[in-house]
């Protein structure tokens, strides 16, 4: 049963789970004492801590103290789930009411994202079953909001995130900013659910917060941007998006793991798709490396419709099936954007219209996302399969709410095809004039290579020909091949010889 050597080892591990369950709760505290003496302080800190902790009679705070640097330890080399378990530990020796609020914050701040959400909201109820400080009290609806986000309850999200921020304005300015962020983040994507106004509340709120001093930080941008997007419109957005696009490719995994989902939102709000490409990608690395897993699925689901615009179909698969993975361990049920783009793309009816169908009854449910991107993904089918009154129909839907600053501009190049060939001139007229509002501040090849495809589904002759050159050259200087092959699709037969 027992082989002692230069190990102890048992010839079963159920054989060495009956002893370890059968032995007295004196027997075990003896036997995790014996252990931690014999374990080397320097070289395994941890180790040692954890058997220290299951030696405990009680609360003891030098112990829980040892376990706090375990924590962070474990964090620092990206081990979310071990940094839950040691404060958790740490927590269940702590006496002091003052320690046992902040640990119990950090615990269930680390077990949301490790994507233990109900391990997460029962530590909270330990936090809020004490006294509690304004800042602790915040710090318990911000993670709250959080854990609603992660976990697919996106509607219930924001209004948790916004009383947040509002209590930390007068403790912690930095976080507040953070908070208006992710709430606005939560609210576009919730916005069918919430309403639209939600988003101008909120970026009304940040507006109105003082200026942080020193240069602007690269949360601050976004911050600034985004508000600026909803409030004053993209050519007084545009210049700070993009200072925000080129300091996000550099933001530390702390950043990321609180904020950084909604980072992307600066590049594709400005056509930016090799920022967008680039920051998904390496959020992707280093959430993955965090083990952040009620995080990843959006960072996955980002960077999956990043492969999907540049034709990498079987890339954008894999992220897709690695979503669905950790949503079914997690318990999540985060929107199935990059699936929508994914089979939209592919035009493949069938599959399409089952995701989409799927995922407009979750919006509808309030498991989160709203009924434009499913909108979204139908006008793209339906244009690819040449049933253009369907496709105008679903992108003048798509993009009827100006405060949905991404899909209603995705939607336009839609809109303007579908109307264009279904011969309702007018409708996409005014669908190009409001897809070159978004288009020329940008100014990306991505940007203005849609609206010249545009602009020549609505011309003739030189003009036309003239349009759709551009529109190949701006298209292919990029990686977006779906984009470039419609262009050339798009080409009239008897030119197609001369643009090239």
């Amino acid at each position: 049963m027992l082989a002692i050597g230069q190990r102890v080892t048992f010839r079963h591990p159920l054989v060495r789970s009956a002893v370890y369950q059968s032995a007295s709760v004196d027997d075990r505290r003896a036997a995790h004492l014996a252990l931690a003496e014999a374990t080397d302080r320097e070289a395994d800190p941890d180790r040692r801590a954890w058997h220290l902790a299951a030696a405990a009679a009680g609360p003891d705070e030098r112990v829980a103290s040892e376990l706090e640097r375990s924590a962070d330890r474990a964090q620092a080399r990206g081990g979310l789930a071990a940094t839950a378990a040691f404060l958790e530990r740490a927590l269940a020796l702590t006496q002091d009411p003052d320690r046992r609020a902040d640990r119990a914050l950090a615990a269930a701040q680390a077990s949301m994202q490790a994507g233990a959400f109900d391990v997460a909201l029962s530590l909270l109820d330990t936090a809020e079953a004490g006294p509690l400080d304004e800042l602790q009290h915040a710090r318990t609806i911000l993670i709250r909001g959080h854990v609603a986000f992660a976990s697919g309850q996106v509607s219930d999200a924001p209004p948790l995130l916004v009383r947040a921020a509002g209590r930390l304005e007068s403790s912690d300015m930095e976080s507040a900013r953070e908070t208006y962020l992710t709430a606005w983040g939560a609210a576009f994507t919730a916005a069918h659910r919430v309403g639209e106004g939600v988003l101008l509340e909120i970026s009304r709120a940040v507006r109105a917060l003082p200026p942080p001093a020193g240069t602007p930080s690269p949360l601050g941008l976004v911050l600034d941007g985004l508000a600026l997007l909803t409030t004053k419109g993209r050519d007084a957005a545009a210049p700070i998006l993009q200072r925000a696009t080129t300091a996000l490719t550099s933001i530390p995994v702390q950043d990321i793991l609180r904020w950084g989902w909604v980072a992307t939102g600066a590049p594709i709000a400005v056509w930016d798709e090799e920022g967008f490409f680039s920051i998904s990608e390496r959020q992707v690395q280093l959430v993955r490396e965090a083990g952040a897993l009620a995080q990843l699925p959006i960072h996955l689901a980002q960077l999956g419709i990043a492969r999907a615009w540049i034709g990498d179909f079987d890339g954008a698969g894999s992220l897709i099936a690695e979503s669905d993975g950790i949503s079914a361990a997690t318990g999540s049920r985060f929107p199935p954007y990059a699936s929508l783009v994914l089979h939209a793309l592919r035009g493949r009816e069938a599959e399409a219209s089952a995701a989409i169908a799927g995922a407009s009854e979750q919006a509808e449910a309030g498991g989160g996302g709203s009924a434009s991107h499913a909108l979204l993904a139908t006008a793209v089918l339906y244009n690819g399969l040449a049933r253009y009154d369907n496709a105008a129909s679903a992108a003048r839907q798509a993009g009827s709410n100006a405060l949905e600053p991404w899909y209603s501009m995705w939607a336009l190049p839609e809109l303007v095809e579908a109307a264009a060939r279904a011969g309702n001139a007018e409708l996409a007229r005014d669908a190009l004039n409001r897809l070159a509002e978004t288009t020329q501040p940008s100014g990306t090849d991505f940007a203005l290579g849609l609206e010249a495809r545009c602009r020549a589904l609505l011309t003739d002759g030189a003009a036309a020909e003239e349009s759709y050159r551009e529109a190949i050259q701006r298209l292919g200087r990029t990686r977006l091949r779906p984009e470039l092959a419609r262009t050339h699709i798009s080409v009239p037969r008897n030119r197609s010889a001369r643009v090239s």
